[in-house]
């Protein structure tokens, strides 16, 4: 796989594979560079919640993207 563009979020570059077989292995890369689990990466790419700051560098490294591209949810929120 190529790295992603710049401006691609993490939930674009998985849709963005065609057919099952890359989506899963997508999924296992993503895995494997952040030692995380192939669930808590479907997580991450349904929006169900954001990875910890490690994971987040792991993948910055791994895709070439920025994390805030990556996952551009909460910006600017705070939490009450």
């Amino acid at each position: 796989m190529e790295k992603a563009t710049l401006n691609q979020s993490l939930r674009d570059i998985y849709f963005s594979l065609d057919n099952t077989p890359p989506k899963k292995a997508f999924i296992q890369r993503i895995a494997r560079a952040t030692k995380r689990s192939e669930s808590a990466v479907r997580c991450w790419i349904s929006n169900a919640y954001e990875p910890d700051d490690l994971a987040k560098e792991k993948l910055e490294q791994e895709l070439g993207v920025p994390a805030n591209v990556l996952f551009p949810g909460n910006k600017g929120e705070k939490a009450v």
